[in-house]
């Protein structure tokens, strides 16, 4: 009896070991959950959602959180209802894959009632917060999944609150992130509603940076419409000198990929009327060059007109070696061009507005002399032209 007694407790001791290592891993999930008096930790929650939706334990978490309801304050008892409708949604995305569509129609309408009636709730919450933006995103998906009339309600309610949220915390990264995750979706025309919702409140805070980190995803996906969207709002902003100059050469490139050489010129000349002297004169004034001989001609338009070519570069070699000489005679020469241009293409007053401009900004300058006989000459073809009629 002694001898049983003396192997009994490290015996019991080690079955309690082989006990705690059996059920570690199934307890694993839920130990986050459980506090002192069943309390729930909100600080795992979004992790842990991640591991049962991954694990596609979508019965199970619902479960889980449903036990904590009772103990829960009212803050979490919010975070617990959105959890459960976002798991709700997981639970029919994860049929619809799988292609159980008898489970998925057995569930659907039961599961969507409760994410629409719960979401509409958290949504409501003035000023808005991060659950509020959450729940409206949930709430416009599962009208989506009904294929229903307010869909479309829903989705404006969302970029709604999205923007009241944006303006109250001056922070447009969670635009962006919504952004992303519809274009991975597939709904790229909701996508880029909300790009340009972020290039928005990007230039009101006059962080220029989101502009064109979207324009060069506009770019690789060759979504040249929508990179004129967002190029065209942002010059309706005031912009500094050099943003407003790349803008331009942006969007005189997406309008030469869409074959539109008219626009681009206009994208060009506008560079070299309202920003002669500045470094990015030097590429317009080649780009409009290019459009100009190759307009009417059979040469392949397309190399003149690649993102990184060297005409820029040496622009900015021009800038960092502050040649402000070799800077003013860039701006004369572009101008007189530009002239020159509109004069052939029968832009009578867009030329002699060019050639005064000339005359009055660099009245020393060798263009000057030129300029003021083509204007002179322009003059009187204007008069002769008037004796005819």
């Amino acid at each position: 009896m002694k001898q049983v007694k003396k192997y009994y407790y490290p015996v019991f001791i080690l079955y309690l070991l082989l006990c705690v290592c059996v059920f570690k891993n199934a307890a694993q999930i839920d130990y986050c959950f459980a506090q002192e008096e069943g309390k729930i930790s909100l600080e795992g929650l979004k992790e842990k959602s991640e591991e049962y939706f991954s694990a596609h334990r979508y019965k199970d978490f619902i479960e889980l959180l449903g036990s904590y309801a009772n103990s829960a304050s009212p803050i979490l008892y919010s975070y617990l209802e959105y959890y459960t409708a976002q798991a709700k949604v997981e639970h029919l995305n994860h049929l619809g894959k799988e292609e159980s569509w008898p489970d998925y129609y057995n569930l659907k309408n039961e599961y969507l009632d409760y994410v629409l009636r719960v979401t509409n709730a958290l949504s409501q919450r003035n000023p808005p917060n991060v659950l509020a933006v959450d729940s409206q995103y949930l709430n416009w998906y599962a009208h989506m999944l009904r294929e229903d009339k307010e869909e479309k309600a829903a989705f404006r309610k969302f970029k709604e609150i999205l923007s009241s949220y944006v303006i109250e915390t001056k922070d447009a990264r969670l635009i962006n992130e919504y952004a992303s995750r519809l274009k991975d979706k597939g709904r790229l025309s909701l996508s880029a509603l909300l790009y340009n919702l972020y290039v928005t409140r990007s230039l009101e805070a006059r962080d220029y940076a989101p502009l064109f980190d979207i324009v060069s995803v506009y770019q690789k996906e060759r979504q040249y419409e929508q990179m004129q969207l967002v190029l065209r709002e942002a010059l309706d902003s005031d912009l500094p000198e050099e943003t407003a100059c790349r803008v331009l050469l942006l969007l005189a490139e997406s309008y030469m990929k869409l074959d539109d050489r008219e626009s681009a010129f206009n994208c060009y000349a506008r560079i070299l009327k309202d920003y002669a002297c500045n470094e990015y004169s030097y590429a317009a004034f080649y780009k409009i060059r290019d459009i100009y001989y190759l307009h009417d001609s059979d040469k392949e338009v397309e190399p003149y007109f690649v993102p990184q070519d060297n005409k820029i570069p040496y622009a900015e070699l021009l800038r960092e070696a502050a040649d402000k000489h070799a800077a003013t005679e860039l701006a004369v020469l572009s101008l007189y061009l530009l002239a020159d241009f509109y004069q052939d293409r029968g832009g009578r007053f867009e030329a002699m507005a060019l050639y005064q401009k000339i005359i009055s900004d660099y009245p020393d300058s060798m263009q000057a002399i030129s300029a003021a006989k083509k204007m002179k000459a322009l003059g009187q073809m204007a008069n002769k032209k008037n004796k005819d009629e």
